[in-house]
Protein backbone atom coordinates (compact mmCIF):
# COMPACT_ATOMS: atom_id res chain seq x y z
CA UNK A 1 0.00 0.00 0.00
CA UNK A 2 1.28 3.39 -1.17
CA UNK A 3 2.09 5.34 1.67
CA UNK A 4 -0.16 8.64 2.54
CA UNK A 5 0.76 11.89 3.91
CA UNK A 6 -1.68 13.98 6.44
CA UNK A 7 -1.55 17.54 4.78
CA UNK A 8 -0.59 20.16 6.08
CA UNK A 9 -3.05 23.09 5.41
CA UNK A 10 -1.07 26.54 4.50
CA UNK A 11 -1.82 30.10 4.45
CA UNK A 12 -0.91 31.48 1.54
CA UNK A 13 -2.43 30.93 -1.91
CA UNK A 14 -1.65 31.79 -5.34
CA UNK A 15 -3.91 31.74 -8.44
CA UNK A 16 -2.68 29.02 -11.12
CA UNK A 17 -3.31 27.74 -14.56
CA UNK A 18 -3.85 24.59 -13.92
CA UNK A 19 -2.97 22.98 -17.60
CA UNK A 20 -2.00 20.06 -19.45
CA UNK A 21 0.97 19.83 -19.44
CA UNK A 22 3.87 16.95 -18.32
CA UNK A 23 4.54 19.17 -15.13
CA UNK A 24 1.26 18.69 -13.80
CA UNK A 25 1.51 15.46 -11.68
CA UNK A 26 -2.05 14.42 -12.71
CA UNK A 27 -1.41 14.02 -16.37
CA UNK A 28 -0.66 11.04 -17.68
CA UNK A 29 0.08 9.69 -20.98
CA UNK A 30 -1.94 8.42 -23.32
CA UNK A 31 -4.68 10.98 -23.76
CA UNK A 32 -7.60 10.55 -25.58
CA UNK A 33 -9.63 13.62 -27.28
CA UNK A 34 -12.84 13.24 -27.75
CA UNK A 35 -16.25 15.20 -26.98
CA UNK A 36 -18.47 14.72 -23.97
CA UNK A 37 -21.81 13.66 -25.42
CA UNK A 38 -23.89 13.23 -22.17
CA UNK A 39 -23.59 14.63 -19.07
CA UNK A 40 -25.52 12.92 -15.65
CA UNK A 41 -25.52 15.80 -13.32
CA UNK A 42 -27.12 13.55 -10.14
CA UNK A 43 -24.73 10.77 -10.90
CA UNK A 44 -21.93 13.06 -11.78
CA UNK A 45 -20.83 11.21 -14.85
CA UNK A 46 -20.51 11.95 -18.14
CA UNK A 47 -20.43 9.62 -21.53
CA UNK A 48 -17.83 10.84 -24.74
CA UNK A 49 -18.80 10.56 -28.18
CA UNK A 50 -19.61 7.18 -30.00
CA UNK A 51 -19.00 5.33 -26.60
CA UNK A 52 -21.56 3.66 -24.12
CA UNK A 53 -18.62 3.89 -21.30
CA UNK A 54 -19.73 6.11 -17.79
CA UNK A 55 -16.98 8.34 -17.23
CA UNK A 56 -16.11 10.29 -13.61
CA UNK A 57 -13.89 13.29 -12.28
CA UNK A 58 -11.07 11.32 -10.45
CA UNK A 59 -11.11 13.05 -6.61
CA UNK A 60 -13.85 15.43 -6.84
CA UNK A 61 -17.41 15.95 -6.12
CA UNK A 62 -19.68 18.52 -8.51
CA UNK A 63 -21.16 21.08 -6.96
CA UNK A 64 -21.88 23.82 -9.42
CA UNK A 65 -21.65 22.51 -13.00
CA UNK A 66 -20.33 25.04 -15.10
CA UNK A 67 -19.31 25.29 -19.17
CA UNK A 68 -16.49 23.61 -18.75
CA UNK A 69 -18.28 20.29 -18.05
CA UNK A 70 -21.18 20.37 -20.53
CA UNK A 71 -22.25 18.29 -23.56
CA UNK A 72 -20.15 19.59 -26.66
CA UNK A 73 -16.84 20.51 -24.67
CA UNK A 74 -14.07 18.64 -26.73
CA UNK A 75 -11.65 17.54 -23.98
CA UNK A 76 -8.90 15.13 -23.73
CA UNK A 77 -8.78 12.16 -21.03
CA UNK A 78 -6.11 10.56 -18.81
CA UNK A 79 -7.08 7.36 -16.99
CA UNK A 80 -6.55 7.50 -13.38
CA UNK A 81 -8.01 3.86 -12.98
CA UNK A 82 -6.82 0.79 -14.81
CA UNK A 83 -10.09 -0.34 -14.66
CA UNK A 84 -13.98 0.76 -13.92
CA UNK A 85 -15.28 0.59 -10.61
CA UNK A 86 -17.65 -1.95 -9.54
CA UNK A 87 -20.75 0.22 -10.66
CA UNK A 88 -18.67 0.39 -14.07
CA UNK A 89 -17.67 3.65 -13.97
CA UNK A 90 -13.70 4.81 -15.22
CA UNK A 91 -12.47 7.58 -13.17
CA UNK A 92 -10.29 10.57 -15.45
CA UNK A 93 -8.33 13.46 -15.36
CA UNK A 94 -9.83 15.75 -18.00
CA UNK A 95 -8.72 18.55 -19.86
CA UNK A 96 -10.19 20.98 -22.34
CA UNK A 97 -8.73 20.55 -25.83
CA UNK A 98 -9.25 24.47 -26.63
CA UNK A 99 -7.35 26.07 -23.89
CA UNK A 100 -5.46 23.10 -22.42
CA UNK A 101 -7.80 24.08 -18.86
CA UNK A 102 -7.61 21.08 -16.54
CA UNK A 103 -11.15 20.40 -15.52
CA UNK A 104 -10.74 19.30 -11.61
CA UNK A 105 -8.11 22.16 -11.11
CA UNK A 106 -10.71 24.38 -12.85
CA UNK A 107 -13.41 23.15 -10.83
CA UNK A 108 -11.77 23.05 -7.30
CA UNK A 109 -9.97 26.57 -7.81
CA UNK A 110 -13.88 27.99 -9.08
CA UNK A 111 -15.56 26.50 -5.84
CA UNK A 112 -17.61 24.79 -8.53
CA UNK A 113 -16.35 21.68 -6.74
CA UNK A 114 -14.83 19.93 -3.84
CA UNK A 115 -12.52 17.25 -2.98
CA UNK A 116 -14.25 13.94 -2.49
CA UNK A 117 -12.00 12.46 0.07
CA UNK A 118 -10.42 10.13 -1.55
CA UNK A 119 -7.01 8.63 -2.53
CA UNK A 120 -7.84 5.83 -4.80
CA UNK A 121 -6.61 6.47 -8.15
CA UNK A 122 -4.91 10.09 -7.44
CA UNK A 123 -1.21 10.13 -6.81
CA UNK A 124 0.20 12.21 -4.00
CA UNK A 125 2.07 15.04 -5.94
CA UNK A 126 -1.75 14.81 -7.93
CA UNK A 127 -3.79 14.86 -4.57
CA UNK A 128 -1.16 17.74 -3.51
CA UNK A 129 -1.74 20.10 -6.52
CA UNK A 130 -5.81 19.81 -6.08
CA UNK A 131 -5.46 20.12 -2.86
CA UNK A 132 -3.79 23.44 -3.82
CA UNK A 133 -6.44 24.43 -6.03
CA UNK A 134 -9.76 24.03 -3.59
CA UNK A 135 -7.57 26.41 -1.00
CA UNK A 136 -7.45 29.20 -3.39
CA UNK A 137 -10.89 28.81 -3.34
CA UNK A 138 -11.58 28.70 0.23
CA UNK A 139 -9.56 31.91 0.65
CA UNK A 140 -10.99 33.74 -1.77
CA UNK A 141 -14.90 32.40 -0.83
CA UNK A 142 -15.04 31.73 -4.19
CA UNK A 143 -18.05 29.88 -5.91
CA UNK A 144 -19.78 26.64 -2.92
CA UNK A 145 -17.09 28.56 -0.18
CA UNK A 146 -18.66 31.60 -0.23
CA UNK A 147 -21.91 29.76 1.62
CA UNK A 148 -22.17 30.42 5.59
CA UNK A 149 -22.80 26.53 5.83
CA UNK A 150 -19.81 25.33 3.61
CA UNK A 151 -17.93 24.16 6.47
CA UNK A 152 -19.15 23.48 9.97
CA UNK A 153 -17.47 24.01 13.31
CA UNK A 154 -17.61 20.42 15.09
CA UNK A 155 -19.00 22.07 18.08
CA UNK A 156 -22.36 23.08 16.17
CA UNK A 157 -23.94 19.44 17.21
CA UNK A 158 -27.42 20.79 16.35
CA UNK A 159 -26.39 22.08 12.93
CA UNK A 160 -24.48 18.76 12.16
CA UNK A 161 -28.06 16.61 12.76
CA UNK A 162 -29.22 18.39 10.31
CA UNK A 163 -26.68 17.01 7.58
CA UNK A 164 -27.12 13.59 8.19
CA UNK A 165 -26.56 11.08 4.92
CA UNK A 166 -25.07 14.12 3.16
CA UNK A 167 -21.10 14.44 2.60
CA UNK A 168 -20.08 17.43 5.14
CA UNK A 169 -16.51 19.45 5.59
CA UNK A 170 -16.52 20.04 8.90
CA UNK A 171 -13.64 21.93 11.21
CA UNK A 172 -12.56 21.25 15.28
CA UNK A 173 -10.22 20.79 17.55
CA UNK A 174 -9.73 17.04 18.67
CA UNK A 175 -10.44 16.58 22.13
CA UNK A 176 -9.20 13.66 22.64
CA UNK A 177 -8.39 9.93 21.33
CA UNK A 178 -10.61 6.34 21.86
CA UNK A 179 -8.43 3.50 21.51
CA UNK A 180 -10.36 0.53 21.11
CA UNK A 181 -9.39 -2.99 20.42
CA UNK A 182 -11.00 -2.73 16.80
CA UNK A 183 -11.52 0.97 16.27
CA UNK A 184 -9.94 4.46 17.03
CA UNK A 185 -12.35 7.10 17.67
CA UNK A 186 -11.33 11.03 17.35
CA UNK A 187 -13.46 13.15 19.94
CA UNK A 188 -13.88 16.81 19.41
CA UNK A 189 -16.15 17.27 22.84
CA UNK A 190 -15.92 15.94 26.43
CA UNK A 191 -18.90 14.04 26.02
CA UNK A 192 -18.54 11.48 23.06
CA UNK A 193 -21.66 10.16 23.22
CA UNK A 194 -23.20 13.60 22.25
CA UNK A 195 -20.50 15.71 20.62
CA UNK A 196 -19.30 14.90 16.97
CA UNK A 197 -16.52 11.99 16.21
CA UNK A 198 -14.43 10.26 14.16
CA UNK A 199 -14.79 6.56 13.76
CA UNK A 200 -11.48 4.64 12.32
CA UNK A 201 -11.58 0.68 11.34
CA UNK A 202 -8.59 -0.94 12.21
CA UNK A 203 -8.52 -4.11 10.39
CA UNK A 204 -10.28 -6.05 8.30
CA UNK A 205 -13.44 -4.58 5.88
CA UNK A 206 -14.08 -0.98 5.61
CA UNK A 207 -10.05 -0.68 7.63
CA UNK A 208 -8.41 2.68 7.11
CA UNK A 209 -6.32 3.53 4.76
CA UNK A 210 -3.26 4.85 6.15
CA UNK A 211 -1.41 5.45 9.77
CA UNK A 212 -3.41 5.08 12.51
CA UNK A 213 -0.28 6.43 14.61
CA UNK A 214 -0.95 9.68 12.58
CA UNK A 215 -4.35 9.47 13.86
CA UNK A 216 -3.12 9.07 17.41
CA UNK A 217 -0.99 12.03 17.30
CA UNK A 218 -3.74 14.54 15.97
CA UNK A 219 -5.39 15.26 20.15
CA UNK A 220 -4.63 18.75 20.07
CA UNK A 221 -5.33 19.64 16.88
CA UNK A 222 -7.29 21.77 14.44
CA UNK A 223 -8.48 19.45 11.31
CA UNK A 224 -10.64 19.43 8.74
CA UNK A 225 -12.63 16.13 7.82
CA UNK A 226 -15.05 15.44 4.96
CA UNK A 227 -17.51 12.44 4.16
CA UNK A 228 -20.63 11.13 5.02
CA UNK A 229 -22.58 12.93 8.18
CA UNK A 230 -24.43 9.90 10.39
CA UNK A 231 -25.63 9.96 13.41
CA UNK A 232 -24.33 7.52 16.41
CA UNK A 233 -24.87 8.85 19.54
CA UNK A 234 -24.27 12.46 18.44
CA UNK A 235 -22.69 13.24 14.46
CA UNK A 236 -20.23 11.44 13.90
CA UNK A 237 -18.14 11.02 10.22
CA UNK A 238 -16.32 7.30 9.18
CA UNK A 239 -13.00 7.35 8.47
CA UNK A 240 -11.66 5.44 5.24
CA UNK A 241 -8.81 7.44 3.90
CA UNK A 242 -6.07 10.03 4.93
CA UNK A 243 -6.95 12.53 2.54
CA UNK A 244 -10.27 12.99 4.18
CA UNK A 245 -8.37 14.55 7.11
CA UNK A 246 -6.25 18.15 6.83
CA UNK A 247 -4.24 20.08 10.00
CA UNK A 248 -5.12 22.95 9.49
CA UNK A 249 -3.52 24.08 12.77
CA UNK A 250 -0.49 22.56 14.11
Amino acid sequence: MRAVVLTIMVCVFQTETFAQTTSNPCFTAPQQKTTIAEVNTKKQTFKIADSDQNYALAGVEIRKPDAIWNVGTNISLSASAKQADRYGVVHVQAFQNQNNNWLQGKLLQTGSALLNGSSENLSQDCLTIMRRAEHAAISSKAGLWAQEDAIFNANQVAELATRTGYFTVVEGNVVSIGDRKRRLYLNFGQNWSQDFTLSVVKKGKGAFKGSLNLLKGLKGKTIRVRGILEQRQGPLIRLFDEAQIEVIDE
